[in-house]
């Protein structure tokens, strides 16, 4: 992006819409573990171990933080990157001449603007790797610091798996959100229960998403199994239907759609991808069976339910006070 800045091809909301303002973030974190590598070379011709500069740079190094925080932000805009290149190639007759003067010289072969995309996006996936690589040079005595510099790679690649998923869920539920039927209510122990309640923001103590996802739950009164979208809270379960374009609360029988979920008891079926939900509320009774489409999705909610349950004890969020 050096040409385009030194041309003034783009103004830099453009350029930063293209690109995140992170790739500063990224060299030096890497120019740093290159420049230990280079003076531990420098120090003497048979290095013995590298694992130690490994593992400090990528567990608690000058720029791990930052560098884990531009991976973040690069992995979530890549679509965005790729897709707004295309637009620009499209409609900017400078950009589009100045990328196809880049893209056809021999140096940068194999070097578009989105194969460089997928390159950096990729990267983090290939460092486990090149330390597996490394550590096969290295003595039998230093295996200890080569096996701790190989775990906190994973830990900084997991990191960033888990910081893309927060993401990712977040974007969920504000689409979920902004396509929610507003005059939609279901019910939380018999009473109602509007989109105000399921989305009202309180900066002192906001809801937490949890998790989304696709269950299958029957529908006694039709007969049939609907297809539904289950969002775990840090205080509660809802369920929700999509009807052409539009989310609705999940109203049927005589079970409500919103649950505590300190009041939850959670048990799987033997041999099933089900979960049977079991509801104890001195108030209100009651049990439903949440069905998976696969082992995979089975796995995932047990894992979100538990990790839900685990939490401190959150009382039921309201827009309005109860009565």
């Amino acid at each position: 992006m050096v040409g385009v800045q030194f041309y003034s091809i783009l103004s830099d909301t453009v350029l930063n819409n293209l690109i995140p303002n992170v790739l500063d973030s990224l060299l030096d974190f890497h120019l740093s573990l290159l420049r230990r590598l280079r003076q531990r070379r420098a120090e003497s011709p048979m290095m013995t171990t590298v694992s130690d500069i490994v593992l400090d740079e990528f567990s608690n190094g000058p720029f791990t933080h930052a560098a884990l925080a531009a991976y973040t932000t690069f992995c979530q805009h890549k679509d965005r990157s790729s897709h707004n290149y295309e637009v620009l190639m499209s409609k900017n007759s400078r950009f589009r001449k100045y990328f196809e003067s880049v893209e056809g010289d021999p140096r940068y072969k194999e070097r578009s603007f989105k194969y460089s995309l997928l390159l950096v996006a990729q990267r983090p996936t290939k460092y486990t790797i090149l330390l597996d690589q490394l550590s096969k040079q290295e003595g039998s005595e230093f295996r200890e610091e080569a096996f701790k510099a190989f775990e906190a790679m994973k830990s900084f690649v997991k990191r960033l798996d888990n910081n893309l998923a927060i993401m990712e869920l977040h974007r969920r539920w504000d689409h979920i959100q902004s396509n929610l039927d507003r005059s939609s209510s279901g019910r939380y122990l018999d009473e109602k229960f509007s989109y105000e309640d399921l989305t009202h923001i309180c900066k002192e103590d906001q809801r937490m998403i949890l998790c989304i996802g696709q269950v299958q739950m029957k529908n006694v009164k039709e007969d049939r199994f609907d297809s539904v979208l289950m969002l775990l809270f840090d205080d509660i379960l809802a369920f929700l239907q999509q009807k052409g374009g539009k989310y609705y609360f999940y109203n049927q029988s005589n079970h409500d759609c919103v649950i505590a979920v300190q009041s939850l008891l959670i048990r799987q079926v033997p041999r099933q991808t089900s979960l049977m939900i079991v509801v104890v509320d001195r108030k209100k009774s009651d049990m439903l069976e949440v069905m998976f489409n696969t082992k995979t999705d089975l796995t995932h909610w047990l894992h979100a339910f538990t990790s839900g349950k685990e939490r401190p004890i959150v009382k039921v969020r309201w827009a309005r006070p109860q009565q």
